[in-house]
């Protein structure tokens, strides 16, 4: 009785763990047909802009973009953002040429008076592989010709300074942060954006 106790206990454990694999198999099979459909992923903000953009008013709106550093910061703080009428467009993992893509969807279309800019940490990170760091700022660069266009006012802000990131150890990302901030500094001065 015992014997069969125990081996009835072991097949419990193993479909439960089975199901488990398949659940989370099944949820890394959606990211993946999401980002393949999706790679910029604008549907993420899609029905809080259409949202926005219906219930426009004269207010004065700041639209902050970036990566995980802007998407986790409506958690940590969302009275900061609600109180002052700010708007996160941050989505966790992205690059510079990602947000790119999205920059009419998240920020152009929703008519703000300023984009706050924090990017490129998850391309020193190489997320979607191996880029120039000229071609990281150049990034930044376009966002801000975009923003510029549609008379939206520029703050860019510096990468956080990093020693390591815990998913790409490998990485050592001092001084190529320090080299774009240097570049991002530089481009602020002569087009006489915010730096911060």
């Amino acid at each position: 009785m015992k014997k069969l106790t125990l081996t009835f206990t072991a097949i419990i454990s193993l479909l439960m763990s089975l199901n488990a694999k398949a659940q989370t198999t099944a949820y890394l099979q959606s990211q993946i047909k999401a980002l393949t459909q999706d790679w910029a992923n604008i549907k993420r903000y899609e029905a809080a802009n259409s949202n926005l953009i219906a219930a426009s008013s004269n207010e004065k709106k700041v639209v902050y973009i970036g990566d995980s550093i802007t998407d986790f910061w409506i958690n940590r703080d969302s009275s900061f953002f609600k109180s002052n009428h700010y708007i996160d467009r941050g989505i966790s993992g992205q690059t510079t040429g990602q947000m790119l893509v999205r920059f009419r969807e998240d920020v152009i279309n929703l008519k703000p008076s300023v984009v706050v800019i924090l990017a490129g940490t998850n391309d020193v990170a190489e997320n979607n592989g191996p880029s120039k760091l000229e071609d990281v700022a150049g990034n930044i660069y376009s966002m801000v010709q975009l923003a510029k266009v549609n008379r939206i006012k520029v703050v860019l802000c510096s990468l956080l300074p990093a020693t390591k990131f815990l998913w790409r150890p490998a990485i050592n990302p001092i001084e190529k942060i320090k080299a774009l901030n240097e570049m991002l500094s530089s481009y602020a001065k002569k087009k006489q954006h915010h730096l911060c």
